[in-house]
């Protein structure tokens, strides 16, 4: 079989939100991609989950059985999926230095594999931030994403005890840059709620001149925000505008 026509679960690792400058592999690595940091899962996800919440306020009026629920935001898309390492049990042909794919069990174990993974999905010191990531799977999945939380279950052990079978339990947190989100809003109005991750340099007035037109407003929005800090922002906090009255 053409390793061409194999469908991988693929994430791939970025140092920007809109996952454009990739994440280089380690110098002198043998189980990436030579220009991107990633890892190409051989098996089929045994699960994906891809959930969308709409946020409102649903505060009552005293006296009154129903609402009419003012919509406030749509929260970023979380995906929930289970994925495998088994080195024994990969097909011959995924096997290549240059397909982002780890090479044969004899040379990286499930405990190497799973290091590497670590490395992928985690803290980049250079960006001070888990790494973006891209996850691509067919024609099912293209999203760009940071991850929430993973859980690893360990299965099937050798005669030393060690695990040689291991199923990721991962959730994504969908992320997109603040251009992006109002381009496909088509929303760049002050009368519309927006939801803004702070990027490098964002300060509180820069943001409120940015949606509002003014930067009076700022000493409203962290407190709406629950901010401590006037003056530092730390980097990925998610920040809500509502609509000026």
């Amino acid at each position: 079989m053409s390793e061409t026509n194999f469908n991988y679960f693929e994430i791939a690792a970025y140092q920007d939100v809109d996952c454009t400058t990739a994440v280089a592999p380690q110098k002198g690595s043998d189980v990436f991609d030579s220009s991107v940091m990633l890892y190409r899962f051989p098996f089929n996800p045994s699960s994906l989950k891809i959930g969308t919440t709409h946020n409102y306020n649903i505060s009552q009026p005293f006296g009154y059985s129903g609402i009419n629920p003012k919509f406030i935001a749509t929260k970023p898309r979380l995906v929930n999926v289970e994925l495998v390492i088994d080195p024994s049990a990969e097909p011959l042909y995924t096997y290549s230095e240059d397909t982002g794919i780890p090479v044969k069990e004899t040379e990286k174990t499930l405990s190497e594999r799973m290091a590497i993974f670590d490395a992928l999905v985690g803290y980049n010191s250079t960006s001070h931030r888990p790494n973006y990531l891209k996850l691509s799977w067919g024609t099912t999945l293209l999203m760009n994403t940071t991850l929430k939380e993973f859980h690893v279950i360990y299965g099937r052990f050798n005669e030393k005890g060690e695990p040689t079978r291991a199923n990721i339990q991962a959730e994504f947190l969908e992320v997109i840059s603040t251009t992006k989100m109002l381009t496909a809003q088509g929303r760049q109005s002050p009368d519309v709620s927006h939801m803004i991750e702070v990027q490098e340099g964002d300060t509180l007035p820069h943001l409120c001149e940015r949606i509002y037109g003014d930067k009076k407003y700022y000493v409203e929005i962290a407190q709406l925000n629950g901010l401590k800090s006037l003056r530092k922002l730390s980097l990925g906090t998610q920040l809500y505008f509502p609509p000026l009255k």
